[in-house]
C-alpha cells in the first residue's frame, strides 16, 4: 500500500492538531489523520495505517503536551534531550499500555541486597484488537567492586536502599521505548511539538441492535468490577482472600530465579620501581625556621649522648681538622689561636680525672699534636708569633 503525501497549505499547525484530535470508526478518516500528525508532529502508534477497525471500538487520538525544562534531560555525550519518567508515563498512559503482574518480576534470587535483575512487561492493542506484548529489562548491580558502585558516586547509596523501586521503574521505562518506538533522543525543536497519541479504545458503537446491547451489559459489567475491586464487596458477599504483599518482589510465573553472577576478579596492580621521595622544601617563614631548629635539636639530643654522660663534649674540632700520618690529631689549617684553645681544652679534660683510659690516650694524642703543630708554625716562647696563652703551654 503506497502511502498518499496530504498537502495542507492552508491549514495551520492548531488547525491540524484540533482536526485529528477526535474519536473515529472510519479507517481512511484515521489514516489521513495519522498522515497529518506524522508530517507535522510526533506520531506515537503501533500502526501507521488503519486497514480495519473492530466492532463495538473506535480509535482515539490524543495530544501529549511535553515541558521540554521539567519533562526532559540532556542526553549525556550527545547534543538531543531524552524523555524523561513523567513524559514516557504519560505517553504510555494515553496510549493504553498495562502491565502484567504475574509476568513482572525480579529474575534473580534477591540473595544479595545490593543486585536486581527486573523485567517488566506489559501489553498495549493494535488498532484489530491485537495485544501486542512489550517488555524491558534492567539489572541493578551495586556490589561493592562492580562498575556502577565504582563510577556511582553519593548517589549508591540511595540507590542500594530503593534498589527494587529503580530496577522496576527502568524496566518499566525500557519497555515504554522500545514497545512504543520512541526514540533515545530528540532535538528541542521536536520536543516543541506535541506527541500525538492513537489508541484502541471500547465505545460499544456498532449498527448491529444485539450487538449493541451486547456491548452495554459487557461495559456495565465491567464498570461494577472496577468498583467492587476498589471498594470492595457489599454485606454478605463472599469475602476474597487479602492479597499478598510483595516485599522484595516474587519472580514471573514461569522464571526460575537465578542467583547474582560472580564479580570479575579484579586484575592485580603491577609492580612499579618506587619513586625515590622528594626532598621536603625548606620553609623561609621565621616561624617555619624556629620549629625546624626545634626538631633538629630534639634530633641531636637522642642520637648524641648528654654532657654530663661524654666528657669530650666540649671538644670541638674544626671542619678543618685533618689527621697526620703519625697517629696523632693534627690540625692543618686551624688558626694558631684556635690550636691554642683547643690545648687548653685538653688539658683541662686530663686534669678533670673523668676520661677512661680510651678517651685519655685520644685527648692526649691530641694535644701532642696541636703543639708539634704550633713549633712548626715557630709559634712558641719568645716567638714574634706567639699568641697569647701560648708561653704557658710549653712551660
Amino acid at each position: 500500500m503506497t502511502e498518499t503525501t496530504l498537502a495542507l497549505p492552508d491549514m495551520n499547525d492548531h488547525e491540524a492538531l484540533v482536526q485529528i484530535q477526535a474519536t473515529t470508526r472510519d479507517p481512511s478518516v484515521l489514516t489521513e489523520a495519522l498522515q497529518v500528525a506524522n508530517q507535522r508532529f510526533n506520531l506515537v502508534t503501533p500502526s501507521p495505517t488503519c486497514p480495519v477497525i473492530p466492532e463495538g471500538f473506535g480509535i482515539s487520538v490524543r495530544a501529549v503536551l511535553i515541558d521540554v525544562d521539567q519533562d526532559t534531560y540532556k542526553v549525556p555525550g550527545g547534543r538531543g534531550r531524552g524523555l524523561s519518567k513523567t513524559a514516557l508515563n504519560k505517553i504510555a498512559q494515553t496510549a493504553g499500555v498495562t502491565w502484567n503482574p504475574s509476568m513482572s518480576g525480579r529474575l534473580d534470587d534477591a540473595s544479595d541486597p545490593y543486585y536486581c535483575h527486573y523485567r517488566a512487561v506489559g501489553m498495549v492493542r493494535d488498532f484489530d484488537g491485537t495485544p501486542i506484548v512489550i517488555s524491558g529489562e534492567k539489572v541493578m548491580d551495586l556490589r561493592d567492586g562492580s562498575p556502577t558502585a565504582k563510577n556511582g558516586g553519593a548517589e549508591i547509596g540511595i540507590q542500594r536502599k530503593f534498589i527494587l523501586e529503580h530496577a522496576e521503574t527502568k524496566a518499566k521505562l525500557r519497555a515504554i521505548r522500545s514497545g512504543l518506538s520512541l526514540r533515545t533522543s530528540y532535538s528541542p525543536a521536536d520536543l516543541e511539538k506535541p506527541f500525538i497519541v492513537a489508541k484502541l479504545t471500547v465505545t460499544g458503537e456498532t449498527d448491529d441492535d444485539d450487538l449493541r446491547r451486547e456491548f452495554s451489559r459487557m461495559r456495565m459489567a465491567t464498570a461494577l468490577g472496577a468498583t467492587q475491586a476498589m471498594f470492595g464487596t457489599q454485606p454478605g458477599a463472599q469475602a476474597l482472600p487479602a492479597p499478598v504483599q510483595d516485599v522484595g518482589g516474587v519472580a514471573p510465573v514461569g522464571e526460575t530465579p537465578h542467583p547474582p553472577p560472580a564479580l570479575p576478579d579484579p586484575k592485580p596492580a603491577e609492580a612499579k620501581d618506587p619513586k625515590p621521595a622528594r626532598a621536603a622544601k625548606a620553609k623561609t617563614t621565621p616561624v617555619a625556621e624556629t620549629v625546624n631548629a626545634t626538631k633538629a635539636k630534639q634530633a641531636a639530643s637522642k642520637a648524641t649522648p648528654a654532657k654530663k654522660d661524654n666528657p669530650l663534649w666540649d671538644l670541638h674540632v674544626p671542619k678543618s681538622a685533618e689527621f697526620g700520618d703519625d697517629g696523632g690529631k693534627t690540625l692543618r689549617r686551624a688558626s694558631s689561636e684556635t690550636i691554642t684553645a683547643l690545648v687548653t681544652k685538653c688539658d683541662g679534660l686530663l686534669e678533670g680525672g673523668r676520661l677512661n683510659e680510651a678517651q685519655e690516650n685520644q685527648v692526649e694524642d691530641l694535644r701532642k699534636g696541636s703543639l708539634s703543630l704550633l713549633d712548626e708554625r715557630g709559634v712558641g716562647p719568645g716567638s714574634s708569633k706567639t699568641p697569647e696563652g701560648v708561653d704557658e703551654l710549653f712551660g
